[in-house]
């Protein structure tokens, strides 16, 4: 292996949306936490059933934008 080329590992900390916490090692170094708002407990391949995560995103930035045009 060549020296100084590659990323440091470290511990990482994965928070899932039941509370589950899982330890992992990783070359994600923007946090030394990841809380997740999609995984295996909700999403729709899993569970068989869909849910809508309403942040805010790209649909609620065209319906305001459109919103005058609307009868």
């Amino acid at each position: 292996m060549k020296k100084d080329i590659h990323p440091e590992m470290q511990e990482l900390r994965i928070v899932m949306t039941n509370g589950d916490v899982i330890n992992v090692k990783s070359t994600y170094n923007k946090a030394s936490e990841m809380r997740l708002d999609v995984d295996p407990f909700n999403h729709p391949a899993w569970t068989g059933k869909r849910t809508t995560n309403d942040r805010g995103g790209q649909t609620d930035k065209f319906k305001s934008r459109f919103a005058k045009f609307t009868k």
